[in-house]
Formats: structure tokens, C-alpha cells, sequence
């Protein structure tokens, strides 16, 4: 029971902080894009093409650069920016923060119950088991993605 108490709270921080950056940066991206884009127009040209990409993959985007180490507010901020649906948003944090938290626990109790005599340096066994983790998901969308180009 207090491993669901610490998640939910996590997941209500998480929630809160990417709310608050997505909502300054849904009001004041578009102003700083317009000032950057008189300057350069390869960088409006590159953002409309993103945007147009984003399409169907929005939510798995955006819960892959939550993952990635240095891309969390980025990508908040980039959400806001290019107006991303704030339930979309809301989707990607639910799922980084699964997938995420649920990687620790997992791996925090595959470590306890199964490595007790190893005695191994526990962030190293995180570090692998969420790479190998990440993996699988990008196969598993490079799969999907390659499936829909047949279609």
C-alpha cells in the first residue's frame, strides 16, 4: 500500500509540474517561434514539419523524451509549444511515469528477492534493465511503424 501512495504522489508532482510548463509555454511559445522565425526561416519550416509528423505518435513521443535522460521539460515545453491536446500530454506522463516507476520497482525487487548473495552495485542492474527495457519499446515501435508503412 505505500508503494501505490508513493507512485500516485509522484505521478500528482509530475502532473503538476508538467502542467504548470506546459501552460507558460502553450502562452508564450508561440510568441518566442514567431520572433525566432523572422530570423530563420529553416527553423519555422522544421518546427511546422514536426508538427505535421507528430500526428498518431504524439503520445509515444513525448513518453519517450520523458524517459530520456535531460528531455522531460523539453519536451513539456515543446507540448506546449507546438499545441499539443493536454490530455495527450497527460497520456504520455501517465505512460513514462508506468513505465518508468515500474521499471525501478521491478528491478528493485528482482534485486532484493534474487540477488541477495550476488551483493551487486544496484544502479548498475537499474541502468541495464531499463536499457534493455527502452529497447523492447523502440523495436517494438520500429516494428510497428515498418508494419503501417506496409499497410
Amino acid at each position: 500500500m505505500p508503494v501505490l501512495l508513493i507512485i500516485m504522489m509522484l505521478l500528482g508532482g509530475r502532473l503538476l509540474g508538467t502542467g504548470i510548463i506546459y501552460r507558460v509555454s502553450r502562452l508564450l511559445g508561440p510568441r518566442f517561434v514567431d520572433w525566432v522565425g523572422k530570423r530563420s526561416k529553416f527553423l519555422r519550416r522544421n518546427l511546422e514539419q514536426f508538427q505535421n509528423k507528430l500526428g498518431r505518435w504524439t503520445i509515444p513521443v513525448i513518453a519517450a523524451a520523458r524517459l530520456t535522460p535531460g528531455l522531460m521539460q523539453v519536451s513539456s515545453v515543446a507540448a506546449g509549444t507546438v499545441r499539443v491536446r493536454y490530455y495527450q500530454l497527460v497520456l504520455a506522463i501517465v505512460l513514462s511515469s508506468i513505465v518508468y516507476d515500474g521499471t525501478l520497482i521491478l528491478l528493485g525487487t528482482l534485486a532484493r528477492l534474487g540477488l541477495k548473495d550476488v551483493k551487486p552495485e544496484y544502479s548498475a542492474w537499474i541502468v541495464i534493465g531499463f536499457v534493455a527495457i527502452m529497447a523492447a519499446i523502440f523495436v517494438a515501435v520500429h516494428l510497428v511503424r515498418r508494419r503501417s508503412k506496409l499497410i
